[in-house]
C-alpha cells in the first residue's frame, strides 16, 4: 500500500544506481549529494548499487552494495538484488532510479507491484540513443522501456532539452519535471592556500592555467581542448593546461596526444581529484573549458562558477543559452575553444569579474539543499498521486 506523505514528514528514500564510485563521474556525484542532502534534511536514506567500483567514503550502513558477478562496460548485473527488494522494498516511501538503461532500473520496474511504492527516475543526461551504444540502448529499450514507462511515476529532466529527451522515448510531458542539478555549497568556505594545486602538480606560477575536470571521456572533449591548446601555442601565447579526472583507459591515448602535438613541457594529466583537492585547483585555475561533444547540465559549470572562474562552455550542454549571461559560449572545436581562450586571456578581470556575478545566482538557485527541498516535495506530490506538472517548473 502507498502512503500518502505529509508535508514535513520524515521520509525512508531508497536511491538506486548501477554504480556508486569516485570514477563514475556526474550520476554518481549527483547521487551522493542529493543523499547526503535529504539525510542533512532530517530523512532516512539507502543507496543500492553494485560492487563496482568501491568507493570508501561512504559508510556500510548508507550504502547497500551486491554482487556483480558480471559487467559490461558500465552496465552491472546484480541478481541478488531482487531478493533484497522483496524483503525490504515495501518499507520505503519513494524509490529513486539513476541514469536510465540498467539492469537495476528494469528490475524495480519490473518488481512495481510487488514492492508496491512510487518510482521516480533520473537519466543525468543518458535518455537519447544517439550517444553511446546505440545498438545496446535499443535493444535494452525493446525489452523493457515499455514497462519503465507503465512503473514510473516522474522523470526529472535536467533542463527544457532533457525534458524532450524523454518525450521522444514516450514520456509524456505531465510527468516530468525539471530540476537542475545542485552543488553543496557549504563545503566551499575551506581555507585554500594560494597556488597550492600549481605547487603540487609543478605549474609555474606566472602562467596562466586552462584547465579542465571531468571524466577522461571523448564526449567530454578534452582531446579538443588538447588540441586547442597546441594551436594557442603556435600563436605564442605562453600558457599552461591541466586535465583533471578520471578514465584510465583515456590517459595513454591523450598523453600520446599530447606528445605528437608538441605540448608536453606545458600540458599535465593530473588524475581524479576530490573535494578539498580539486577545489585548489578551481582556485587556481584561470579558465575552466567544458568542451563537451554532449552534456545536460554539467556539475563542473556551477562549481566554476561558485568560485569566481571564467567558463568556456559548450554549446553542446543544453544549459548553454541559460548561462551565456556568465560564461563563453562555442562550439566543441579546436578553432573555436583556441580563439576563446586567446580572448579572455586578453581581459581576464574582466572575464574574472562577470564569473563573480554569478555567485549569487548559484547560491539562490542551485544550492543542494534548496534543490533536495525541491525533490522531497515532488515526493510528496507523487506520493498522492498527483502530476507535478510544466506548471510547477
Amino acid at each position: 500500500m502507498v502512503r500518502t506523505i505529509i508535508g514535513g514528514e520524515t521520509l525512508d528514500i531508497l536511491h538506486v544506481i548501477p554504480y556508486f564510485g569516485g570514477n563514475m563521474g556526474g550520476e554518481y556525484s549527483a547521487c551522493k549529494a542529493m543523499a547526503e542532502a535529504q539525510r542533512n534534511g532530517g530523512h532516512n536514506v539507502t543507496i543500492l548499487t553494485s560492487k563496482w567500483p568501491i568507493d570508501d567514503e561512504i559508510p556500510d550502513k548508507q550504502l547497500i552494495r551486491f554482487n556483480t558477478p558480471f559487467r559490461f562496460s558500465n552496465f552491472t548485473y546484480t541478481p541478488t538484488m531482487k531478493r533484497w527488494l522483496m524483503e525490504n522494498g515495501s518499507r520505503f516511501d519513494v524509490i529513486h532510479l539513476h541514469t536510465f538503461r540498467s539492469y537495476q532500473n528494469a528490475l524495480v520496474c519490473k518488481m512495481r507491484k510487488k514492492v508496491g511504492k512510487p518510482i521516480v527516475i533520473q537519466a543525468h543526461g543518458s535518455v537519447p540513443r544517439s550517444i553511446g551504444n546505440r545498438g545496446m540502448k535499443r535493444l535494452f529499450d525493446l525489452l523493457y522501456l515499455p514497462s519503465i514507462l507503465r512503473s514510473v511515476d516522474l522523470a526529472f529532466a535536467l533542463s527544457e532539452s532533457e525534458r524532450d529527451d524523454y518525450i521522444s522515448i514516450g514520456f509524456r510531458k505531465e510527468k516530468i519535471a525539471i530540476i537542475p542539478n545542485g552543488i553543496p555549497l557549504d563545503q566551499y568556505g575551506e581555507n585554500l592556500i594560494p597556488h597550492e594545486f600549481r605547487t603540487k602538480f609543478g605549474f609555474e606560477k606566472q602562467k596562466p592555467l586552462i584547465m579542465f575536470i571531468g571524466r577522461l571521456d571523448r564526449i567530454k572533449g578534452p582531446d579538443i581542448l588538447i588540441a586547442a591548446f597546441a594551436d594557442l601555442t603556435k600563436r605564442g601565447i605562453d600558457a599552461s593546461l591541466a586535465i583533471v579526472g578520471p578514465g584510465i583507459d583515456q590517459i595513454e591515448s591523450l598523453n600520446k596526444m599530447i606528445v605528437d602535438l608538441g605540448v608536453q613541457d606545458s600540458v599535465k594529466i593530473t588524475g581524479a581529484l576530490y573535494g578539498r583537492d580539486k577545489f585548489s585547483a578551481y582556485a587556481d585555475a584561470d579558465i575552466v573549458v567544458i568542451p563537451s561533444r554532449y552534456e545536460t547540465f554539467p556539475v563542473v559549470l556551477l562549481e566554476a562558477l561558485s568560485i569566481g572562474k571564467p567558463v568556456i562552455l559548450s554549446d553542446r550542454c543544453s544549459v548553454a543559452e541559460e548561462f551565456k549571461r556568465y560564461c563563453t559560449i562555442t562550439p566543441p572545436e579546436m578553432e573555436a575553444i583556441s580563439n576563446a581562450i586567446a580572448t579572455i586571456l586578453i581581459d581576464l578581470d574582466g572575464y574574472s569579474d562577470r564569473a563573480l556575478k554569478a555567485k549569487a545566482e548559484i547560491v539562490d538557485t542551485y544550492d543542494i539543499n534548496k534543490v533536495s527541498k525541491r525533490i522531497v516535495t515532488i515526493y510528496e506530490f507523487v506520493s498522492r498521486g498527483e502530476n507535478f506538472d510544466a506548471g510547477h517548473n
